[in-house]
């Protein structure tokens, strides 16, 4: 679980320090479905690192939880069990 909260903030530190001018949707929204994903590095506590232009043509998908979280907390469980 403490992994999970490394790679959370790596990741919303990553997409928050970019420098770039961010484009503000009016429902306040960062990117909307379809938009290009900014490229982005994640370390793994074990060492290995992931650069998401490395992975262009694959499926990514990233899935940010929290322990406070009850559905967060649901998924969890039925994904440990299959």
């Amino acid at each position: 679980m403490k992994r999970n909260w490394i790679v959370f903030l790596f990741v919303l530190l990553s997409l928050t320090s970019f420098g770039q001018e961010k484009k503000v949707y009016n429902d306040g929204y960062l990117v909307k479905i379809g938009d290009i994903a900014p490229d982005f590095v994640i370390n793994e506590a074990g060492g290995k690192t992931y650069r998401l232009s490395d992975l262009k043509g694959k499926v990514v998908m990233l899935q940010f939880t929290a322990s406070w979280c009850s559905v967060c907390r649901t998924e969890r469980r039925r994904n440990l069990t299959r």
